[in-house]
C-alpha cells in the first residue's frame, strides 16, 4: 500500500493536519492501518473516502452510505497522553467533537452510550476507534461516520441524516471543515489533560441519563437509570432495587427510543 504525499492535502491543524481523499475504499479505518503498518503515515492524517464497501462499526456491526452524501473519515492519532485503562476519554472527546458540529446545525442533538450521535432520537452519526498497542499505546485510529444528505436507510429505522431532520441540504466541505475545527479544540482538551471537562460535557449531552426506563442487560430486562460512563468505558447503570451494574458495550439494550 503505498501513495503520494503530494496528494496530501496540508491543513494548519494540531490534530487534522493533512487530508488524503479517495473516491471509494474498502474501509477508511483498514485503509488507515495498512498505512501504519507500512510506516507511510503521520499523526493528524486524515483519510477521507466517498465511499465505503465494508464500513464498520461496534463489535462488527456494518455502516450504511450514499455515494457522496456522508462524511466518512479516519484520523491517526499517535500516543494520546491517557492510560489506556482510561482510553474512554478519548472516545468522549470524539462524540463531543460530533455533537458540537451537528448541535450548530439543529437542535434535539444527543450523545448514546458508547459512540453514537442522536438527532431526535435516530442515529445520524457513529464513531469506530480501534487502538493500536506495543509496549505502550502507539496509535489510535478514530473512525467518524456522519450521515449529512443521505436519504435511504433501507432496513434502518432508527438512522436519520442532517438533511432530513433540519429539511436542508449541507455542502459537505463547510460540514468536514466544522468537524476538522471541532476535533482540533476536543483534542485539545484531551492533550492538555482537562479530563474533568471532557467528561462533564459528555455526560450533560448523555442520552437518558438520569431517567428510569427499562433495558435489557444480557437477555434479561432491567429497569433503573443510566448515572455515567467510567473512564474505561463501562456505563454505570442504578437499577430500581438500589444495586448497580457496569455493562461493557452491547451488554445493556435500550428499549425505548428515547430523544
Amino acid at each position: 500500500m503505498t501513495y503520494s504525499f503530494d496528494a496530501l492535502e496540508k491543513r494548519q491543524g494540531s490534530f487534522v493536519s493533512g487530508i488524503l481523499r479517495l473516491e471509494t475504499v474498502d474501509s477508511t479505518n483498514e485503509y488507515l492501518k495498512r498505512l501504519i503498518r507500512s510506516k507511510q503515515i503521520n499523526h493528524g492524517t486524515v483519510i477521507l473516502s466517498k465511499h465505503q464497501n465494508l464500513g464498520r462499526g461496534q463489535m462488527g456491526t456494518s455502516w450504511q452510505d450514499e455515494l457522496g452524501s456522508s462524511i466518512l473519515m479516519s484520523l491517526v492519532l499517535r500516543r494520546p497522553p491517557i492510560r489506556i485503562e482510561r482510553q474512554f476519554l478519548l472516545n468522549m472527546s470524539i462524540c463531543l467533537s460530533v455533537f458540537d458540529v451537528l448541535s450548530n446545525r439543529i437542535d434535539g442533538v444527543a450523545i448514546k452510550w458508547p459512540n453514537d450521535i442522536m438527532i431526535k432520537g435516530k442515529k445520524c452519526s457513529g464513531i469506530l476507534i480501534e487502538n493500536i498497542l506495543s509496549t505502550f499505546w502507539e496509535h489510535s485510529i478514530v473512525g467518524i461516520g456522519i450521515n449529512v444528505n443521505n436519504s435511504n436507510f433501507i432496513g434502518l429505522e432508527k438512522a436519520t441524516s442532517l438533511a432530513l431532520e433540519s429539511g436542508v441540504n449541507a455542502k459537505l466541505s463547510e460540514v468536514e471543515r466544522e468537524l476538522f475545527d471541532s476535533l482540533d479544540s476536543r483534542l485539545e482538551q484531551l492533550w492538555q489533560m482537562k479530563w474533568n471537562q471532557i467528561s462533564a460535557d459528555y455526560h450533560d449531552r448523555l442520552v437518558g441519563k438520569g431517567v428510569r426506563r427499562k433495558y435489557k442487560f444480557k437477555g434479561e430486562l432491567v429497569e433503573g437509570s443510566i448515572q455515567g460512563v467510567r473512564e474505561s468505558g463501562q456505563l454505570i447503570f442504578l437499577c430500581a432495587d438500589g444495586s448497580y451494574l457496569y455493562p461493557n458495550i452491547k451488554e445493556l439494550v435500550y428499549l425505548e427510543n428515547i430523544e
